[in-house]
């Protein structure tokens, strides 16, 4: 069986270059800018479609609240061959080329050379923003590394770029310009920096808004969490307690409290085996000699039970059957467990897209906190944020 970093490495290939079109364009309102989030069951991804170059291009991109850059794929050698909506910068007549490369971690390793061009997201444009356009990437699979540079072998791994919309690194001399949340702050497009997002399931869009939150998307009151000082650009906050629910039962798993990263940039969550253990024990298909834990795909139907992550008085249950992926065509009819369990250490836990798209969550950097409640979908209606706005006092009307 492959291992745990392999499961990893290998979600989003040709299955997510095979995803129908689906998003639209996003919408400005009054202190605020909504774009449809689409999240792609197949690879358990969410993507949103930006607008880049003149004339205007539109292209794909992964919402990452890990990093804070936009970068994006470059078109392929062989026009028709690669996924659809990638950049084409030499049909851009405001593409400037700045000549500088930067490396960071994303899946092991993405290079991209730096650019500025006209940036649009629904109907606001950002001149001159910063952004990379992708040169090689590098990615550990199993016990072989493989580093691809042609943009023909690069879409084979990543067929789309990524949008950043974390914290900026304040040490980091291109961090105000590659923020798309910075810049819609300075350019007076929102009022405050603050996003919310509203992952939804395969079936209805989701909402990714700069500056709002949508009443119609959740239930009952937000739970304000502080977000950690720990120096990271990444949304860290601490979850209070997880249990599993069963047959009718709640058996609690961990009720101290633990440092853990908001990030949809993976469809993979990695938590303390200690908690996973005592998961594991409810679930006997698991097989635990195989790592990641894998199971018999069959058992996907009849599995019963939620997962559940308390933030205060806030509870997200997450159905166990959302947590299990099929393996690739070489162990077809087996699964995974969609949690990596790792030996405990602080600053080391996340939870993903799987997670994340049953809870309605408000990212305020402005004053540090997070307010997250439970998702629901009873239509459509923003409320503008700006910096006085008490988040916590906003109910969802569903």
């Amino acid at each position: 069986m492959r291992s745990a970093i392999s499961s990893l490495a290998v979600l989003p290939l040709a299955s997510l270059a095979q995803a129908a079109p689906r998003g639209s364009a996003g919408s400005q309102g009054e202190g605020f800018v909504h774009m449809p989030l689409t999240y792609r069951a197949e690879d358990k991804f969410s993507t949103v479609d930006i607008g880049l170059g003149t004339p205007q291009q539109s292209v794909r991109v992964l919402v990452n609240t890990g990093s804070y850059t936009l970068w994006v794929n470059p078109s392929c050698s062989a026009r028709g061959t690669c996924p659809e909506r990638t950049f084409v910068k030499q049909d851009s007549t405001t593409f400037k080329d700045l000549g500088r490369v930067k490396t960071e971690p994303y899946r092991e390793r993405v290079t991209y050379r730096f650019a500025t061009d006209k940036l649009s997201l629904g109907s606001v444009n950002l001149d001159n923003h910063l952004f990379g356009v992708g040169e090689s990437f590098k990615i550990e699979q199993s016990s072989r590394r493989t580093e691809l540079s042609e943009a023909d072998d690069l879409h084979k791994l990543i067929p789309y770029g990524l949008m950043g919309i974390s914290r900026v690194n304040a040490s980091d001399p291109d961090g105000e310009r590659a923020s798309v949340l910075k810049s819609l702050l300075s350019g007076g497009h929102i009022r405050t920096e603050a996003f919310s997002l509203d992952v939804q399931g395969p079936e209805d869009d989701g909402s990714l808004i700069f500056g709002g939150v949508d009443v119609k998307k959740f239930s009952g009151p937000l739970q304000k969490i502080p977000m950690l000082d720990d120096g990271k650009p990444s949304y860290n906050v601490k979850l209070d307690g997880v249990a599993v629910t069963k047959g009718g039962n709640t058996k609690v798993v961990s009720e101290g409290k633990i440092s853990i990263s908001l990030m949809t940039g993976t469809p993979v969550s990695i938590l303390p085996d200690t908690i996973m253990n005592q998961v594991y024990d409810m679930y006997q298909e698991v097989n635990r000699q195989q790592p990641p834990h894998s199971l018999v795909c069959d058992f996907v139907k009849d599995a019963e039970g939620t997962l559940d992550f308390r933030f205060g008085s806030v509870t997200i249950k997450v159905p166990i059957k959302e947590l299990i992926t099929p393996q690739n065509e070489s162990f077809r009819g087996y699964c995974d467990f969609n949690i990596i369990p790792i030996v405990p250490q602080d600053g080391a836990y996340t939870l993903g897209n799987d997670i994340l798209k049953h809870a309605y969550i408000v990212y305020d950097s402005a004053h540090s906190n997070v307010h997250i409640g439970n998702s629901k979908n009873c239509g459509k209606k923003v409320v503008p944020l700006d910096a006085d706005t008490n988040i916590d006092t906003l109910n969802g009307e569903c």
